[in-house]
Parts: C-alpha cells; sequence; structure tokens
C-alpha cells in the first residue's frame, strides 16, 4: 500500500493491491488527536479528502466482501501539504508606491510568494524566504488585495486569506503655468484629486535653485522667481502626510531681467546726463528714469543701449534706473545709479603728517553735489602724489622722506574738476639711515649693526628679525649699536629707523646678519676599558669645517682632541677620573658656544698581586 499528497494540503490517494474476494476497500487516515478521515473504492485506490494542512496522518486500507473484513493493513505515514502563513499584514511607504507585506513564519517552508492584485485585475508579486517581502511600482491610488502561499519542496499552499492594501494618491492631472507681467509671479493650476489634503508645487530652475508654494485648492502662486529663467514645475498630491510621485514638469518662462552694469556720466557743461548699460536678450525698449532729491523726474527711452537726459537741475542727486520692455511688460528696474550735478572747489583744506610711515593726510569741508575729490602733493623736486576720496579726507601713501609738499584739493562732479583750492604745506619726516652694514664677533654671537648719520636725528633704533620671527634690538644716539644674545646658526635680516620728536622714519633695507654655528647635538661619550683612552661622538652640524672636544678632570686638568667627522678620541685620561666633556663647532675659524657637559668615567687603578 502507498500513499501520495500530490502538493495538496487538505487531500491524499491511496493505492493499493487487490485481494482475491474482496469486493469493497474502505481506506482511513488518523490523526494524533483523534480525527479520523476515509474513503472507499471498489477499486484499488481512493482519495481522501477533509485532511488538515501541514499535519501527519497514519493510514491503512481494510478489504471486505460485504460479509467480513480483512485484518488492517499496514499503517503508512501521511504529510499533507504547507498551510498559508498566518498574521498576514500590508504597510505602505509614504512616498514612491512601494508596499511591504509580512507574516508569521510557517514550519519547514522553503519560500514564500506573495501576491497583490489591483482593482483593475493587474498584479504584482514578490518572493521571500523570510517574513516579509516588498512590491515596487505599485500604481497610485489602488487598493490591492494581498495574499501570502507558502511554498515547501516546489509545493504551493492555498493562498493566505486577502489582506487589503491601499497606495498613495496620484500626481494632479492637467497642470497648467502662467505669468503675471510685472513683478515675476507666476501661477500653476491643475485638476483636484479626490480625498487629496493639500497640493505641494515646485519651480526648478535651470540653475537648479527651487521655489515652491503650495494650496488646498488647485492653483498656488511662486514669487519672486528670477527674471529671464525657463522653469520645471511639478505637482504633487498630499493625503495623509505622503506624497504622491511629481506630475510630468510644465514649463514657466519668466519675464525680461532689468539691464545690467549700468553706468552713468555727466557732460562737463549744459546738465546733460547720460545712462548707459549692457543690452537684454529679446528686449523691445529700454525706459530710464532720473529721480531728484526733491523727487522731480526726468525720463529718456531706447531701443539701444545709452540715451540722455537734459536740462538736469544743477546742484542735484539724481538715482537713475533703467527698466527693459518685452511685448509691453516692464522687467524691475535695474538697481539705482547715483547722478550728480554741479560743485566747487574744497574749502578749509588742511594737512597732518602721520608720525610713522611717512603717510600724509589732507581734510577739508564737503562740497555740496560733489561725486568725488582729488587731492594731489607736489614735491620741492616736482615729483607729486594724488589721493582721492567720496568723503571730505584721503591720504597720501609713499610720501618721500625729508620733502616739503604743496597740497591742493580739486572737486569732482559728473567727471568735471573744479579749481584746484590754494596751496598747503605738507612736511614729511626724516629718512632712515643710510650705508647700514653689520659685522659679527666671533666667539659669543654678538653682532654690530653701523650706518651714515642723518641730519637732525635724536635716536636710532635697529632691529635684528631671525628667520623663525624672533627678534633683537638695540639703539643708539651715535652711528653703530650691538645686539647680544643671537641665536646660533640663524640669519637676520637687519633693519635701521631714525627718530626724530619721537616718529620713526621707515625702516632702512634688510642688511643680512648671520651668526656663528650652533654647538653639536646628541654628544655621547665611551670609554675603551683598557687604556684610559675615551671617545666622545655627535651629530653633525651644517657647514663645520671642524670640531674641538675637551674633557676637563674634577682637578681641572683637560684633554682635547679635534675632527671633521662626527667623533675624536682622547689618550692618556687619567684613572679613576669623572670628566666634563663638551664639543664645539668650528667654522671659518670662529668657534661656537660648547655643547652641554656630558660625563666620562675612567676606569680604577690596577692593583698589583702578590703571592
Amino acid at each position: 500500500m502507498s500513499a501520495s499528497v500530490e502538493c495538496s494540503p487538505s487531500s491524499a490517494l491511496m493505492n493499493w493491491t487487490v485481494s482475491q474476494g474482496a469486493v469493497f476497500y474502505i481506506a482511513m487516515a488518523q490523526h494524533t488527536d483523534g480525527t479520523v478521515r476515509s474513503c472507499h473504492s471498489m477499486g484499488s485506490n481512493c482519495l481522501i479528502q477533509g485532511l488538515n494542512c501541514g499535519k501527519t496522518y497514519t493510514a491503512s486500507v481494510i478489504a471486505t466482501d460485504m460479509k467480513c473484513n480483512s485484518s488492517q493493513s499496514q499503517l503508512v505515514t501521511i504529510e499533507t501539504g504547507a498551510c498559508p502563513p498566518t498574521n498576514v499584514t500590508t504597510s505602505l511607504q509614504c512616498d514612491g508606491n512601494m508596499g511591504t507585506v509580512s507574516w508569521t513564519a510557517v514550519a519547514r517552508a522553503d519560500m514564500y510568494l506573495a501576491t497583490a492584485t489591483g482593482d483593475d485585475g493587474h498584479t504584482h508579486t514578490c518572493g521571500s524566504n523570510s517574513t516579509d517581502c516588498s512590491f515596487t511600482d505599485l500604481h497610485c491610488a489602488e487598493t490591492y488585495a494581498v495574499t501570502v502561499v507558502t511554498i515547501v519542496r516546489g509545493c504551493h499552499s492555498d493562498p493566505s486569506p486577502d489582506v487589503e492594501l491601499r497606495t498613495g494618491a496620484c500626481p494632479p492631472t492637467n497642470v497648467t503655468t502662467s505669468l503675471q507681467c510685472d513683478g515675476n509671479m507666476g501661477t500653476v493650476s491643475w485638476t483636484a484629486v479626490a480625498r487629496a489634503d493639500m497640493y505641494l508645487a515646485t519651480a526648478t530652475g535651470d540653475d537648479g535653485h527651487t521655489h515652491t508654494c503650495s494650496s488646498n485648492s488647485t492653483d498656488c502662486s511662486f514669487t519672486d522667481l528670477h527674471c529671464a529663467e525657463t522653469y520645471a514645475v511639478t505637482v504633487v498630491t498630499i493625503v495623509r502626510g505622503c506624497h504622491s510621485d511629481p506630475s510630468p514638469d510644465v514649463e514657466l518662462r519668466t519675464g525680461a531681467c532689468p539691464p545690467t552694469n549700468v553706468t552713468t556720466s555727466l557732460q562737463c557743461d549744459g546738465n546733460m546726463g547720460t545712462v548707459s548699460w549692457t543690452a537684454v536678450a529679446r528686449a523691445d525698449m529700454y525706459l530710464a528714469t532720473a529721480t531728484g532729491d526733491d523727487g522731480h523726474s526726468h525720463t529718456c527711452s531706447s531701443n539701444s543701449t545709452d540715451c540722455s537726459f537734459t536740462d538736469l537741475h544743477c546742484a542735484e542727486t539724481y538715482a537713475v534706473t533703467v527698466v527693459t520692455i518685452v511685448r509691453g511688460c516692464h522687467s524691475d528696474p535695474s538697481p539705482d545709479v547715483e547722478l550728480r550735478t554741479g560743485a566747487c572747489p574744497p574749502t578749509n583744506v588742511t594737512t597732518s603728517l602721520q608720525c610713522d610711515g611717512n603717510m600724509g593726510t589732507v581734510s577739508w569741508t564737503a562740497v555740496a553735489r560733489a561725486d568725488m575729490y582729488l587731492a594731489t602733493a607736489t614735491g620741492d623736486d616736482g615729483h607729486s602724489h594724488t589721493c582721492s576720496s567720496n568723503s571730505t579726507d584721503c591720504s597720501f601713501t609713499d610720501l618721500h622722506c625729508a620733502e616739503t609738499y604743496a597740497v591742493t584739493v580739486v572737486t569732482i562732479v559728473r567727471g568735471c574738476h573744479s579749481d584746484p583750492s590754494p596751496d598747503v604745506e605738507l612736511r614729511t619726516g626724516a629718512c632712515p639711515p643710510t650705508n647700514v652694514t653689520t659685522s659679527l664677533q666671533c666667539d659669543g654671537n654678538m653682532g654690530t649693526v653701523s650706518w651714515t648719520a642723518v641730519a637732525r636725528a635724536d635716536m636710532y633704533l635697529a632691529t635684528a628679525t631671525g628667520d623663525d620671527g624672533h627678534s633683537h634690538t638695540c639703539s643708539s644716539n651715535s652711528t653703530d649699536c650691538s645686539f647680544t644674545d643671537l641665536h646660533c646658526a640663524e640669519t637676520y635680516a637687519v633693519t635701521v629707523v631714525t627718530i626724530v620728536r619721537g616718529c620713526h622714519s621707515d625702516p632702512s633695507p634688510d642688511v643680512e646678519l648671520r651668526t656663528g654655528a650652533c654647538p653639536p647635538t646628541n654628544v655621547t661619550t665611551s670609554l675603551q676599558c683598557d687604556g684610559n683612552m675615551g671617545t666622545v661622538s655627535w651629530t653633525a652640524v651644517a657647514r663645520a669645517d671642524m670640531y674641538l672636544a675637551t674633557a676637563t678632570g674634577d682637578d681641572g686638568h683637560t684633554h682635547t682632541c679635534s675632527s671633521n667627522s662626527t667623533d675624536c678620541s682622547f689618550t692618556d685620561l687619567h684613572c679613576a677620573e669623572t670628566y666634563a666633556v663638551t664639543v664645539v663647532t668650528i667654522v671659518r675659524g670662529c668657534h661656537s658656544d660648547p655643547s652641554p657637559d656630558v660625563e666620562l668615567r675612567t676606569g680604577e687603578k690596577r692593583q698589583s698581586l702578590s703571592v
């Protein structure tokens, strides 16, 4: 006898060999809980139905001749097909219409297959060997019936009961855009979507910047759009906080930009001003307006890149703007550009000298309607310096030392210069010393700087600045001074300033001062066991010509050795002596400071042995 379930979770086909004399056969399947299912047949098989999924049954067959029953056949085991998963639930990711289905695991399941069937009959599937899987590309605004089957050894269970999955809203349709003629404010409208809570519209410019507006009706407006920009506008539907996919792009083109690079110029006579600008693509016309401080205005128009105002008022400051006109629509006005008329030369001109650096300042009383002032300082030898300002002072830099300048100021309006103001004298400070030279004392790193005297100097201050920024100073009322405690192996830039009545001149040009070599570093000693001969070694010093090592005993006696490499040896050292060993670097005959003491101890005196 045999039994097979043939993938069915609820039936089993019983097969047997017929018995002689038998008229009728009864097959029975019994579960351990006492449940019995049976079938009967006059042939060699029958189908037991009504079995439970995922169960194990014991099956047998008896034969009957309608009078007597045979004994029970041998027992066979029937395992029915897997049950469908239970506790099936669905969830929707808020954006993107991707849904997830999850369930409770089924014993011995190899795989699960989930199916989402839409209202219109289309389906999506996903498979998993765990307890969840996800559907992608679900349709918007769709209600899906989701079922899951268990797969064991290729056999599918019955599907689980339907569970509903609702996808998010669809984007709006019939999206259109419109632009208000002035002000670059655009409106987007659409057809309403059922059950929508809100709509969010986005306008993305060619350069990637965005503007948004929202509405619970079927339109909204973008403000502060950029001029001359092509925007791609999309709208999403929001339902219970979830956004739909965006609608297809719709184009929105904004109005022309105002002209750029607006500049004004004034003819020196007649108070006629000209305004010019850079052309704007597709412009039909430009309109320029000059508005005076008192509110009166002048206009001029052009289809090129400039136009002129006539009969401007004198002594007036005008704010000039230009708009672009395309198909009757005006752009925003360009930023104000100032145009000033009329001017007088400055009065009450005075000069002052900054104590250090030979920078002089000239100041004056403001002139009404002045655009700019230009001051000129002319030296005794005819050379000149200028400075300009739109306030009431400016400064001359790089004035010559020990010079007397005649200073004048003119007012500039519309590019026209007034007469110069009367001369005012400006005297500059002392010059720095010349012929600055440096010298170095061979030992001790003390350097001297000297120079040629400057007339009327009260004092001189010299500064030596090292490569690492540290500095040393010395001062003198004669023509030299000395720096002490300079760093070894350093290149200093030395300058000198002249001091007259507390004012410092500019520094003299840098003069180099190089200090002597540094002592060696990493000095170590070693002693040869026999003969009291000690060796000292060190790290090489750049550009060293020679090294001289000295070993000084406790009693003051010394030994020396020299080398042009990185070690040398002392011979004839005293026994049982502690020596302080130092090394100096020699460059061009100059000795560095000695290195820090390093100890060298010699061996004990040998004892005579007697027998």
